[in-house]
């Protein structure tokens, strides 16, 4: 992963922004970690792994009698619904 200045993303943002395309930038602010660009298709990719591992285990409680199928559906629109507000 590249990692760039806050300064330099402000001076060279489209550039930055098509280097996005190829790897995941770290931006750095005051020397610390920031933010990360990522492209649009990698925040895709991470979003259904993301989602595979919540359903599988929302998959394992259902079948082990942990929560019905209603109880299941529930509790993984809440689980989306909390990751998209820290989006």
């Amino acid at each position: 992963m590249r990692t760039i200045p806050a300064s330099e993303m402000k001076q060279r943002f489209g550039a930055c922004i098509e280097a996005a395309h190829a790897e995941p930038i770290l931006i750095e602010r005051s020397g610390r970690p920031s933010v990360v660009v990522v492209s649009v298709a990698e925040y895709q990719r991470l979003q259904r792994i993301e989602e595979a591992h919540w359903g599988a285990l929302a998959q394992r409680a259902s079948e082990e009698g942990l929560l019905s199928d209603e109880e299941t559906a529930i509790w993984l629109n809440a689980m989306r619904e909390r990751v998209d507000a820290g989006a």
